[in-house]
């Protein structure tokens, strides 16, 4: 996949924007055969997207992001979201730091994601956007992106977080009155029933479709 980075905006959400595109270079098969000639573009976007984290006090902005969702690098312009899901927010750009740290050895990624990590974890509202089961923008996708956040860090609060959204996901499947696309598995409940079957197997290899 061919990456610009040359445009002076830089959009960072799932599966359209830098942070999709990056993914999806990490998990091409032969990536590591082509690391090195992939580092230096990596820390540069890495280092763009770290340089405009913005502290958040949990206890009076538990919803705001700590990434940008899209920074103008010519203005210096940054846009924040309070969405939270596999679609925008902060969980994609997790997985992106943990990926470049095994990557490239990166340490300091990892420092930053465990950092703001141990916040994201702590997040437990039922905003309007994730009222649905579903991967995209709903309950399922959170869940499965904390499963992959714990298998990267090993991290028991991500664990703790997977449980918890796991949890809202089988709640909100009680009703089953939100429409799906049966075509899409990030909008279907297909889509719901690949990730509650990883969450009794453990099988957990189909989440590289959705960059994970």
């Amino acid at each position: 996949m061919k990456i610009s980075d040359i445009t002076n905006i830089k959009k960072y959400y799932l599966p359209e924007g830098q942070t999709g595109c990056l993914l999806s270079l990490l998990n091409e098969p032969d990536f590591k055969n082509e690391s090195k000639k992939n580092e230096p573009f990596f820390k540069k976007e890495i280092r763009i997207l770290t340089s405009h984290i913005q502290e958040v006090e949990f206890s009076h902005q538990p919803n705001q992001s700590h990434f940008p969702i899209e920074v103008n690098l010519k203005t210096g312009e940054r846009t924040y979201t309070n969405e939270f899901s596999w679609s925008r927010g902060d969980l994609s750009v997790l997985v992106l730091l943990y990926k470049t740290d095994r990557a490239f050895d990166e340490n300091l990624n990892k420092f930053i994601a465990d950092t703001v990590g141990q916040i994201v974890a702590r997040r437990k509202s039922l905003e309007l956007i994730n009222r649905n089961p579903f991967i995209r923008h709903g309950t399922a996708g959170i869940a499965q992106c904390f499963l992959t956040l714990f298998n990267l860090s090993d991290k028991g609060f991500y664990k703790d977080a997977y449980e918890y959204w796991i949890t809202k996901t089988l709640e909100l499947l009680e009703n089953k009155t939100q429409e799906s696309d049966s075509n899409n598995i990030l909008d279907s409940y297909q889509g719901i029933d690949l990730v509650l079957e990883t969450y009794k197997t453990g099988k957990n290899e189909w989440s590289r479709q959705i960059l994970l």
